[in-house]
């Protein structure tokens, strides 16, 4: 579960550092974190650790931790309902997270060293100290999990994407079990602080808490990200695409480049680090090529020929070429004797409109690019051959 969790975290990171004013998601990262460092503390080497600067330290920052996880859960969704205006709410539950929390740590402080090393174990169901403990802290977590069942129930019927109305689901099916893993154990602690219940008449209702709260844990560990996984899985395609392009692009970039050097944006991005994790590099490169082969097309302007162009269409017309296919091939000629003009400094004496195919978008801007740049690639005995 620890791995699980920590794969968790370093998506969210990524994500948080890509858009760090993005408050629900912020706050979803949190809790992704805390869940992780509450795994951690449970590996039995570090809870050793932890535990020989205190006895039962480990279970208090576990608890703590777990705390904070169903406040950060609830802070995600309110940020998601009322944007910045969610503050002011957050302070009052952020003010009961502070009255939980202060409770558990004054009910552990005053414990034996025992109920200090397991506040939450049946064995120590009948001192006062235990009861107050995880009622302080279930409590609290039942309250944020009825807030964020609602909530979560909610964007899920208003969600018009998919996958964010299944990773919804996901994660209220997640809170479901955790509640229902509160109500167990609060069942259980109040049975045997009023009650002389058989211990073994209730340690059935305390494995299923055990069982819910492993449930509850990776189920939503799930839910957070599932929208992340289906997002990287749809854009593998793009990115496939775009880099295919931005090699297909090399010929034409290379001699517009090669004609208008000034034209290239090399402008430094502000993380490179930032851009090194992920896809967003060969996007990037990619949109840039885009954009400067279109510069340096316009650029060529004084040196498109018109005769060049009629050559070029008679040639492709014997050929057996029409529609778009002699249309590019006229385009592919046009710039090239324009590169070869503009390497002599010889503007063409009829001129021809600067050419110009591609769509509304620069996705469609760049087919026509690729297309162009394939062409002049090939030699012009080939280019002009008969279908």
């Amino acid at each position: 579960m620890s791995t699980l969790a920590f794969l968790g975290v370093i998506n969210k990171l990524v994500q948080v550092w890509r858009a760090p004013e993005d408050l629900p998601l912020r706050a979803l990262g949190a809790f992704v974190l805390c869940v992780a460092i509450a795994a951690v503390l449970n590996i039995p080497v570090l809870r050793t650790a932890v535990d020989e600067i205190g006895v039962g330290l480990a279970k208090l920052a576990v608890n703590l931790f777990t705390v904070l996880c169903a406040f950060f859960l609830l802070a995600f969704f309110t940020y998601s309902a009322y944007g910045s205006a969610a503050r002011h709410r957050l302070r009052v539950r952020l003010g009961l997270l502070g009255l939980a929390s202060a409770v558990m740590v004054g009910a552990w402080l005053l414990a034996p060293d025992a109920v200090r090393a397991a506040p939450a174990d049946m064995a120590n169901g009948h001192d006062p100290h235990a009861t107050v403990f995880v009622l302080a802290a279930l409590g609290y977590q039942g309250y944020a999990l009825v807030l964020n069942l609602r909530s979560s129930a909610s964007f899920s019927r208003a969600s018009a994407r998919v996958q964010l109305k299944r990773g919804l689901k996901v994660l209220a099916v997640a809170q479901a079990s955790l509640l229902a893993a509160a109500i167990s154990k609060i069942t259980v602690a109040l049975a045997q602080a009023l009650t002389s219940a058989d211990p073994g008449a209730l340690r059935p209702l305390n494995t299923a808490y055990l069982w819910l709260v492993f449930t509850g844990i990776v189920t939503a560990i799930v839910g957070v990200g599932y929208l992340a996984v289906t997002d990287m899985i749809a854009a593998v395609p793009v990115w496939r695409r775009h880099r295919r392009a931005y090699r297909q692009l090399r010929p034409l970039w290379a001699a517009l480049n090669a004609a208008f050097p000034d034209l290239a944006l090399n402008r430094v991005p502000m993380s490179r680090l930032r851009d090194a994790v992920g896809l967003r590099p060969t996007h990037r490169s990619y949109y840039r090529r885009v954009v400067e082969i279109r510069d340096g097309i316009v650029q060529l302007g004084p040196y498109y020929d018109r005769g060049t162009a009629e050559a070029a269409e008679a040639a492709g017309r014997e050929a057996g070429r029409s529609g778009a296919a002699l249309e590019s091939e006229v385009q592919a000629a046009l710039i090239a004797d324009a590169l070869r003009r503009k390497a002599r400094d010889e503007p063409a004496p009829d001129p021809h409109p600067i050419p110009a195919h591609g769509g509304h978008d620069l996705e469609s801007d760049a087919e026509w690019l690729s297309r162009l740049s394939v062409l002049m690639a090939e030699p012009p005995a080939r280019r002009f051959a008969a279908p």
